[in-house]
């Protein structure tokens, strides 16, 4: 594979990610836009991923979610401890002021083949849903589950990459080395502070990893 190539394909991978999300942002605004009222999608830990222009007050959750495209992990325990993990269709997630949700939550959970991928949040201050916009929600929430799903797929591909480099790091070899080290720092794979490794063994350890069983391990590990 050569230099131009390997650019190319990072280039490429890169331009499918922020497709992904554009896709996504467009499903927020045109769900908003149906429904009237202020939409988000979070992935399963609760970092949002899409959302659109707010149509009432917010509150300091959501505020800081779209600050920093992510949630307090109280608020993602809060939530799990509510069975936003186990439902299968809308639910209610109470307001919990100590925690910045001072709005009550409309939730229905994002997935495909069964795998939580995330959710879809209204919020509780702009009414109930109706059995119209119920079906909305959930049609939503089954586009948004393939593109979360295609989202994490082209993160095993640049996870692939990684592990390819790292491998070439450490055959021995200078110039395999010195070209990998290059490769890492240009494609911003490097890290340069202290980290964890984790560690998965399977059992059995003979089958062949499903799509699924990839999703459960990078939750896990996040």
């Amino acid at each position: 594979m050569n230099e131009e190539h390997e650019i190319g394909t990072s280039v490429e991978w890169c331009g499918s990610v922020d497709l992904m999300s554009a896709e996504l942002q467009r499903l927020v605004d045109n769900v908003g836009n149906r429904l009237s009222r202020s939409v988000a999608i979070d992935d399963a830990e609760l970092r949002l991923k899409a959302y659109n222009a707010h149509q009432t007050a917010v509150d300091v959750a959501r505020s800081g979610s779209i600050m920093q495209r992510s949630a307090p992990r109280t608020l993602r325990d809060y939530a799990y401890e509510c069975g936003a993990d186990t439902v299968t269709d809308l639910f209610d997630l109470p307001a919990r002021p100590d925690l910045g949700l001072d709005i009550a939550r409309i939730g229905i959970p994002v997935r495909h083949q069964n795998a939580l991928l995330g959710f879809l949040w209204l919020l509780g201050s702009e009414g109930s849903v109706d059995a119209e916009q119920a079906d909305i929600l959930r049609q939503a929430c089954e586009t948004a589950g393939l593109m979360l799903h295609r989202e994490h797929l082209l993160g095993e591909l640049a996870r692939g990459r990684e592990r390819e480099l790292t491998r070439d790091l450490l055959t021995g070899d200078e110039a395999t080395c010195e070209h990998a080290a290059e490769q890492l720092v240009t494609e911003n794979l490097f890290v340069s502070q202290p980290v964890n490794c984790i560690v998965v063994q399977l059992s059995p350890v003979h089958e062949k990893l499903t799509d699924q069983d990839r999703l459960a391990l990078a939750a896990g590990i996040d």
